[in-house]
């Protein structure tokens, strides 16, 4: 993964473990920790969430802040919008 402007970046590797169309998305990091993502529809929305293993090298917080951002970008993307 990297910045737009390339001031940050860091190597990003897992494994699917679980994809069922429309519904989930769960992988396991190269370090173990495992990401779930479930997709709800409500009404014309879809309802996405992301359930991660912090790692402890970062505040919580920062690692959240760090996952939301990936969250809204994907958002811009899937709504046609630049990101």
């Amino acid at each position: 993964m990297e910045a737009k402007d390339p001031s940050m970046g860091f190597d990003f590797e897992g494994v699917y473990e679980e994809v069922e169309e429309n519904e989930l998305i769960q992988y396991r990091l190269e370090d173990e920790r495992r990401v779930r993502i479930s997709f709800a529809l409500e009404g014309d929305q879809t309802k996405v969430v992301e359930v991660f293993d912090a790692e402890s090298m970062n505040p919580v917080e920062m690692q959240r802040q760090g996952w939301q951002a990936i969250l809204d970008n994907f958002t811009r993307y899937a709504n046609g919008k630049s990101v």
